[in-house]
């Protein structure tokens, strides 16, 4: 029997971020997942607002929430990391711990609702990953990333406390890198991936602290690279794309900024949706540069992808361990094999091909025995040596044995008179005739 899940949004995606919950709805609606909003819910709640104020009440206003599900007989699915926190951990806190849940159903009975425990909690990354499955998500692609560089952020309430959650590794996640990667993406490695985004101290006045970690992790993910900040939850997003603008105007450094989505956001744009102008327009720091290159990176792929296999090709940049076994690039440190590959994956043929540095590749084959992907830079060398004879970039000497070849059908005539002084016998008839009935090459 297929799941069907009530939907619950929190408080500030419907109230503030309303692209997220349409980006949700349009997957959830493409992937024919079951949903439908649970009523009655009010904030999860906040564990820095509420739990650390009374512990009490923020468990039964958790409890209440469980219990909405309970009654309708049906799963939770959250799309914000506080959400799933608070709904999962409590959930696993009452289950453990008798005494309290007991205490709490007698709160509970007061509106006639009851905390069984029989209701589970699901982030959006887990429906992605074992629902709807990441290979379907590919299969259905529409818009792959095409090689956009990707930081990653899983915020800290997705992933702990472990012992209760128990969706990821809580220090060495991989689910949305994973999931970055199926979809063509390059997910970055950055030093501070796993730390947190330092969106609670809005909420306590620590201004300069909140900017010192943004700052630290905006800057970290664009020296690896990142085209973009993809997060799974309202609070982070908020931290990265509001309060990221309001830190650059401070600072005086206008569009400097990069840009963010949340993983809904991401999925939807992938499956083909377009982000309509309202929603292009509440973003502070603006999207619309990386939907251009993200546009360019396809057409790009797709050009790539006529005359070579883009999978193999893209291991083959990222791999390298050959380049230090290449003869020539021993000999000779100004040949870089790897970098005319990584040429040829951003579309840069035509500049390949008019350097033609690819000549320097003597077919030796060693990178070919040592691929383990038994693919081989000779491979990409070879078929650029073949699209620039179409173009007519071949060397003289080349284009001049070519057509020795072509007419005669050797590239080198033997001599009678040698051999004979060396005693050796005639040479047998050659098979030049067939080769020009083959191709149909006439001698001149």
């Amino acid at each position: 029997m297929k799941k069907h899940y009530k939907m619950f949004w929190g408080c500030a995606i419907p109230a503030q971020l309303p692209y997220i919950e349409k980006a949700t709805r349009d997957i959830l609606d493409a992937f024919d997942v079951l949903s439908s909003d649970l009523e009655g819910t009010t904030c999860c709640p906040e564990k820095l607002i509420v739990a650390d104020d009374d512990p009490f009440r923020y468990t039964v206003t958790a409890a209440r929430n469980l219990a909405l599900a309970e009654r309708e007989g049906k799963d939770i699915m959250v799309v914000c990391n506080g959400c799933y926190a608070t709904l999962k951990t409590t959930r696993e806190t009452l289950k453990a711990d008798r005494a309290l849940a007991k205490k709490v159903n007698e709160q509970l009975a007061r509106i006639g609702l009851e905390f069984k425990g029989t209701s589970d909690v699901h982030h959006i990354v887990g429906v992605l990953d074992e629902d709807i499955r990441v290979a379907r998500v590919k299969k259905e692609a529409k818009r792959p990333l095409a090689g956009l560089k990707v930081a990653v952020h899983y915020g800290c309430n997705m992933l702990r406390p472990a012992s209760a959650i128990r969706l990821d590794d809580p220090l060495n996640p991989t689910l949305m890198d994973r999931l970055v990667e199926a979809l063509g993406g390059v997910s970055v490695n950055y030093a501070s991936k796993m730390a947190c985004c330092g969106g609670n101290y809005s909420l306590t006045d620590g201004k300069d602290q909140s900017d010192a970690m943004l700052t630290r992790k905006i800057e970290d993910a664009k020296a690896a690279g990142a085209d973009f900040l993809l997060v799974a939850c309202p609070a982070c997003f908020t931290q990265f794309d509001f309060r990221q603008d309001r830190l650059l105007r401070e600072q005086g450094r206008g569009d400097d900024g990069l840009p963010v989505l949340h993983l809904s956001e991401l999925i939807s744009l992938v499956l083909g949706n377009e982000p309509d102008e309202s929603t292009l327009k509440r973003r502070r720091v603006k999207l619309e540069g990386v939907l251009e290159k993200w546009t360019r990176l396809q057409e790009i792929q797709t050009s790539v992808a006529k005359d070579f296999d883009l999978k193999s090709l893209a291991r083959c940049a990222a791999c390298g361990a050959c380049v230090k076994d290449c003869p020539v690039s021993c000999a000779f440190a100004a040949f870089d094999p790897n970098a005319i590959i990584k040429q040829v994956l951003d579309g840069r043929i035509d500049e390949v091909l008019e350097k033609g540095d690819f000549w320097n590749c003597l077919d030796c084959l060693t990178c070919f025995e040592m691929c383990p992907q038994r693919f081989g830079m000779q491979t990409v060398f070879s078929h650029l040596k073949e699209l620039a004879a179409k173009q007519g970039r071949t060397p003289p000497t080349l284009v001049k044995i070519r057509e020795a070849f072509r007419e005669k059908g050797r590239i080198a005539v033997g001599s009678a008179t040698a051999r004979k002084r060396l005693g050796l016998p005639e040479l047998p008839p050659d098979g030049d005739d067939d080769l020009r009935k083959l191709f149909g090459k006439e001698p001149k």
